[in-house]
Parts: structure tokens; sequence; C-alpha cells
């Protein structure tokens, strides 16, 4: 366990530093709101107000000192708080949050070049909230103030629940906050990373891991400053815990200087959302489904199946829910064997449709929708999403308890739907709401929730660094000559026969060959026009060697065996965060042209170098059509995986790619190496 932040979290005694008889003071603010929590006995700490400007501050005595405790909270202006933290540290505080902004901005950036022993989060932050003991660092006010004098609320009372959110964004955490708890949905704790010059995502997710108050992981990703970590720490907490995450901000390409296709045509964002899923992470793709996705785990925990059945008094909308929850991997099972005796004793109506979406039309009732619930439930069948519209006379506010009446009985797991914003449907989405029963405005929002939350209940991380014997070799600079490939053999790729064309005869070469230049500069040899192919016979290689001399003349030519076969693009960039990146996909001149790629972090196993394949359609490819495999992608999937182990290691290697990679029935051939080692 990571007990370097159990004081940040679970702190006994807390400094707050900056605190003044200004009532919109940052740290007064936060000062008071931790005395408030102190005397409602949910925390158990000392407290401490810090300010040599000032004998008293908020009824309390100011130290002039910062004294030695398990947390600091530092909301001063950024010239002074380094002097602070300098200060905590020195007396042996355990932990600081650091709320002041502007570090960046002003080149203060000291946290990471100084070493010292307090871990700090932030700077520009709004710190940290744990409801299992009071805990909260946020300077913001529970009221605020109308222009006529009134107070109304702005920030909820904390809540109890089971799942922790870490954002990058104090905004963003606030909006999270806000909605869950202004719904009566708890948390575990909420923690803003700010800038994370010290404490990173990966440090937060290793210490929720142990943390026994922390069910699940909702996290907000600006960026990923250790990748490698993350990869590590994130694929361990997903063995035991459920996590989700919201990508932002990590769009931008070509942040890294290039050589290959494989880097031009690679994004950040693909990486990361790789990354999330070899980590046994689920991505949500807005805010609207994250915090969906919270208040649904707190309310119902997660599914039991991958079945989903959609029960409805209305047809347009229960296929909406059904379409998108198939689109997105759930199983949508056809159950109207189980069902057609409820049409044939009249206990739902003749026009019904019980298929799924079970429509039991808009004659339908309370007691058909619940004969139809209770059906299923007795069969086994234990996801539900409930879209009855209150507008036909038959739908009653009584339908949310008899529904919970049963679903408590089979443990059930519950998404309604009401359509509408009249006072009716208000109040029908109101009384789920009461029962326990997530209630949402569109069949499209509960048929994402229900899908990811499905996911989730099956999720689990497949990254894994595993060590293999691995062929030495000392390369440096850019690598692009062909006697270089010859390593690749040991991971199961086959050389083509070639040879330099001042020590060949050409009578005696392994016709048709290609004909190209080595010279350093030239990388891609196609687009430089140094390459001649399809040579069939002595006098064509004769006129093409004059004619490449003559363009090339400081080059060196040589000859390569042409192979008929698949082309494939198989590449490995080194990613500022990640490390090492391999990207597979269609090859040759048209890879930039076609992008149909999978890009996963290294090192990949096997199983996900076949998911690799089976996600750009080479899987299919090689396997052929009509009983003519063109290459098994199983025997591939294994040389890539144990490439991508051995790449992973190579902290010098910016990047390797093999374009094009030809396949065929006798494996696959290199036919141009690229490679760039710092």
């Amino acid at each position: 366990m990571n007990n370097d932040l159990y004081p940040l979290y679970y702190p006994e005694s807390i400094s707050v530093i900056g605190v003044s008889p200004r009532e919109d003071n940052f740290a007064t603010i936060i000062f008071k709101n931790l005395i408030k929590a102190k005397e409602e006995r949910t925390l158990n700490a000392e407290i401490y107000p810090v300010n040599p400007l000032y004998e008293e501050c908020a009824g309390y005595k100011c130290l002039k000192e910062v004294p030695e405790t398990d947390l600091t909270i530092i909301s001063v202006p950024s010239s002074l708080a380094w002097q602070y933290l300098k200060e905590a540290d020195k007396r042996g505080t355990k932990t600081a949050i650091v709320i002041s902004g502007g570090f960046t901005e002003s080149g203060s950036e000291k946290l990471l070049k100084e070493k010292l022993k307090i871990r700090v989060l932030g700077p520009n932050t709004i710190g940290i909230v744990n409801t299992y003991n009071g805990l909260n660092t946020l300077f913001l006010p529970e009221k605020k103030a109308t222009k006529d004098g009134r107070f109304l609320e702005s920030l909820p009372k904390l809540k109890k629940g089971k799942v922790a959110i870490i954002t990058q964004s104090g905004g963003i955490s606030v909006s999270i906050l806000d909605e869950l708890l202004t719904n009566n949905i708890g948390i575990s704790s909420l923690t803003c990373l700010g800038n994370s010059e010290d404490i990173t995502i990966s440090d937060t997710l290793e210490f929720l891991s142990y943390d026994e108050n922390v069910e699940a992981v909702a996290m907000y990703i600006e960026g990923i400053k250790d990748g490698k970590k993350f990869m590590k720490i994130a694929s361990d907490l997903t063995k035991k815990k459920k996590a989700f995450a919201l990508l932002a901000g990590v769009t931008q390409v070509g942040k890294r200087a290039t050589m290959s296709h494989t880097a031009s045509i690679m994004s950040d964002y693909e990486t990361y959302s790789s990354a999330l899923k070899q980590a046994g992470i689920i991505q949500v793709y807005t805010l609207r489904e994250l915090i969906d996705v919270i208040k649904t785990y707190e309310m119902n925990g997660l599914p039991r199946s991958d079945k989903v059945i959609v029960l409805t008094n209305s047809g347009g909308a229960g296929v909406l829910a059904a379409d998108n929850a198939a689109k997105n991997g759930v199983n949508v099972p056809n159950v109207s064997g189980i069902l057609n005796e409820l049409k044939a004793t009249g206990k739902v109506p003749k026009i019904a449709s019980l298929a799924n979406p079970v429509d039991v039309s808009a004659s339908g009732t309370d007691e058909s929708i619940i004969e139809v619930y209770k059906k299923l439930s007795e069969n086994g069948f234990s996801n539900f999403i409930i879209i009855s519209t209150h507008y036909p006379p038959g739908i009653t506010d009584k339908l949310p308890e008899s529904i919970k009446k049963i679903s408590d009985e089979y443990k059930n797991f519950n998404i309604s739907v009401e359509l509408g914003n009249t006072e009716w449907s208000e109040h029908l989405r109101k009384t789920f709401w009461l029962m326990g029963i997530p209630a949402f405005n569109s069949p499209e929002e509960a048929s994402i929730t229900m899908a990811y939350l499905v996911k989730s209940s099956k999720a689990q991380p497949t990254w894994r660094f595993s060590v293999r014997k691995e062929p030495v070799i000392n390369f440096k600079g850019i690598i692009i000559d062909p006697e270089s490939s010859e390593f690749l053999k040991e991971f199961g790729f086959i050389i083509p026969p070639w040879g330099w064309i001042d020590k060949s005869d050409l009578n005696r070469l392994p016709y048709p060959i290609a004909l190209k230049v080595y010279r350093k500069d030239l990388i891609h040899k196609t687009e430089q026009n140094a390459v001649r192919v399809n040579i069939l016979n002595a006098q064509e290689a004769a006129i093409a060697i004059e004619d490449l001399n003559k363009k090339f003349p400081d080059g060196r030519i040589y000859y390569q065996q042409m192979i008929k076969g698949q082309e494939i693009r198989l590449g490995f960039v080194k990613d500022e965060s990640f490390g090492a990146v391999v990207s597979v996909g269609a090859g040759g001149t048209l890879t930039e042209l076609y992008r149909m790629t999978s890009n996963y972090v290294c090192p990949v196993t096997f199983d996900e170098a076949l998911d690799m394949l089976k996600e750009t359609k080479l899987f299919d490819i090689l396997k052929g059509y009509r009983n003519k495999t063109i290459y098994d992608p199983e025997k591939f999937a294994r040389t890539i995986s144990e490439l991508s182990q051995w790449v992973y290691d190579k902290e010098n290697l910016k990047e390797l790619e093999i374009n094009p990679l030809i396949i065929n029935e006798n494996g696959p051939y290199v036919i141009d190496l690229r490679m760039n080692f710092d």
C-alpha cells in the first residue's frame, strides 16, 4: 500500500496556511469548512490556522509558524507557497495540498527540482473530499448570497458512497459533485490533482486500490505523465475494483519528431484509449455519460449478466434503447418464447410485441408490465431498461414501487426512462429515483449507461509485463540498411534473399527482384524514387542499375527478391508518457491514406495482439476465405507480442517500423525496416 498518501486522505492534524479576516479568502473558507466538520463530529483532527500577519482569524488564534502536522493546506500567492512548503517539509509535515495557482506561469516549478520528503497534491487544485472522515478542503462555501440578500445552497451536503472520483480540473470536479449530491448520490472521495507536480494519477490510484471505502474509481483525464507506472498500477487496481474514465485534451497529433508512417498517423487519443482498455478501464465519451455511470453504479452496483431486457409501452423508444444497447455490445435476447403464454392468458394485450424490446403497447397497464417483469425475473433475467411512458391511461405512479418489490426479491439491475418534461414526467422520474431505480430522460442515455456497466462487469486488465530472452544488438541513430534486419529472425520474421549489387553476378540473382538504393538519408525510398521493382532478368537489372547510379551516385545499390502476399505495416513508436506503443495496419504506400490501424501500449500479450489484428480486419484477411488461409493469424499475433516485449525494454528506441511487411503462406517477410535510436 502507498502509505505516503494515507495522511493526505486520513489526517489527524491539519494546518491551513493563508487564513485571514476576509470572508472570501480561500484559506478562510477551507478553515471554516474543516472547523464545521469537526464541530459536527465528522472530522476528527486538530486544525490550526497559520498567518504571521494576524493574531486571530475566524475566532481562532493564528500561528506565526507552520506546525508539524499530517496535512498542511497552502493557499497563498505562488511566490510565497514554495517558502511555506519548504518550512512544512522541514517541520516534518507529511503531506501538503497547494491550492495556489500560477506555478507554471511564473516559472516556480520547484516541486520536482527540489528533493522534499513531503508529498504534494497540486499546485493549482481545489484539493480533496473524503466523505468517510469529513475531510473537505474545497474553498467553496455551502451557501452564497443573491443580490436581494437571500442565501441559496451552492454546494450540497456531503454524502457517503462507493465511488472515488479523480479529476484534473477543479471545475469538472465541482460539476460532478454538485449533480451527484443534488440527486442524493454519495461518493467515497474526490481528488483534484491540479498540475500533478508531485502526486500523480498513478499515485492516487495506488492508494485508492487499498482504500476499503472505495469500490470503483471514476476519472476525468487530460494527460498522464507517468504512463508506464500508470499501466502497472491501473492494471493492479482493476483486478479488484472497477474503473471508468473520460479523456479530454489528448487529441493533438504530431508532438513527436517522426521518420515513420507509423508515427505520423498515430494519435495520442488512440494511444490513451488503448491504454485504458488494456488496463481494464471502461472509457466513456462525455461528461454526461461519466456522471450517469457514477449515479447508476452508486445506486445499483453492476449487472450480473450481459443479457438486457428492454420493457416498454412505447415501441419507438424501445427500439431506440435496444438498438443502442446492441450497438454497444450488449446482448438483447429474443424472449418471445418465454412470454407468449402471457398473451394467450390475456395478461398482456394481444397487440403486444414480445421479442425484445418487449412492447406491451399503449394499451398496456401497470399490471401487464409487472406480469412481463415478473415472468422474465423468474426465468433468470436480471437486467432491465424500463420505458413506461406515463401518457397512456393504464400507467400510474404505483408502477415504480411494484417493480421495486419484485426487483428486491430477484436482485435485479434496473434503469428506467421517462420521456417528456411535464409535471407527470418529473413526478414519475422522481418516484423511480425514490425507489432506488435510476431514471433517465432518453432511451439512448439509459442504454449507453447500461452498456458501460455491463462491459465493466466483465472487464479485466490484459496488460502485463513479461521477460523474454532477447537478441543483443547495439544500434545507434537512424538505421535503414538491409543488414540490420537479420536480428528479426529471432522473433519469427523472414528476411528475403538480398545482396549488394557490387558484389553480385547479375545472371545469378533470384529474379524477380527489386533494386534499392541505400543511403543514410533515403528513409522513404519509394517517395524518393530510389526503388525499382519487378526486375525480371539481368538485362533489365543492368538498365535499372545504370539509372539509379545516375540519380544517386553516392548511394549503394542492393537487390531484394520480390515477395508476393498481403502488405502489412507493423511499427513501434516511443510515446512521451507510455513508452513504446505498437501499431498494426494496412501497409505499403497506402498506409496514411487508409489509416486502418490499431495501437496498443507495449508490451502486448498474445491475446491483445490477436485483438489488434481483428480490429483492423487483418485477422479476416490472413484467415482468408473458402478454406484458403494466407497465414495463421495466431502465429503472427505471437510474433507481434514477442517483438513488443523486446521493444518495451529498449529505452533508447524512438521508432521501429517494418513497412511493408509482406505475409504469405510461408510467414511474415521484412521488406523494409527503419529504426531510430537515441
